[in-house]
């Protein structure tokens, strides 16, 4: 009987949250299970040990901890040395050969469109496949990265609440979005006092600096 087993037979305390704290700390605490189960450990053995050890003694209660707060707080800290085990993404991510532009690392296709593979606090770059009302294709996403704009417009981009056929742009701030052609307007942006203001094809006037958008 794997340890698993053995703490199931225990009975585990039930968790004490709200439905969605619950539901994350579970999983957080299946997952230290799970590292039990691969490195081998033993829980009756553990249980002799603890009452004579007050360091695994100690761990044994963070394993019987109530307040799902808790484990979500204390996801990433380590239970007799080992780490939880994370469930592997239900997402295949596709490697391309694109580099990302804001750090050097590699872009990938993901479920969501296209990102780094660079933890988001070094990086976080990311293309998402909806954006302004068109699907962002690899074709699309290559010129954005490489082009830093798309060589040609595309139908139904949706700029304030008009659909148009316009180019994307990946700014300096590797954002995505619309290029419109320029067609000045003498008219001061209401929001940021810019005088950015562009003539929409179809009416109305749009910032290109806040993309603030009226008639």
């Amino acid at each position: 009987m794997d340890i698993r087993e053995q703490l199931e037979a225990v009975g585990l305390p039930t968790l004490i949250g709200t439905e969605q704290q619950v539901k994350m700390a579970n999983n957080i605490r299946n997952g230290f299970i799970a590292a039990f189960v691969t490195h081998n450990l033993d829980w009756q053995t553990i249980v002799e040990t603890a009452k004579t050890d007050k360091k695994v003694n100690m761990e044994c209660e963070k394993l019987m901890k109530t307040s799902a707060k808790w484990w979500i707080a204390f996801r990433n800290e380590k239970i007799f040395g080992l780490c939880a085990e994370k469930k592997p993404s239900k997402h295949k991510n596709d490697e391309t050969d694109l580099i990302c532009p804001k750090c050097g690392g590699t872009i990938v296709v993901y479920n969501k469109g296209f990102r780094c593979t660079n933890d988001y606090k070094v990086c976080g770059f990311k293309i998402w496949r909806e954006s302004y009302g068109v699907t962002i294709t690899q074709d699309i996403a290559r010129e954005l990265i490489t082009e830093r704009k798309t060589s040609n417009p595309i139908s139904g981009v949706l700029v304030g609440d008009q659909h148009m056929s316009a180019r994307l742009e990946l700014t300096d701030d590797f954002k995505v979005r619309p290029l419109l052609v320029p067609n000045c307007s003498s008219t001061n942006c209401p929001r940021c006092g810019s005088n950015k203001m562009m003539n929409m094809p179809y009416g109305g006037l749009i910032c290109t600096v806040c993309r603030f958008h009226g008639y």
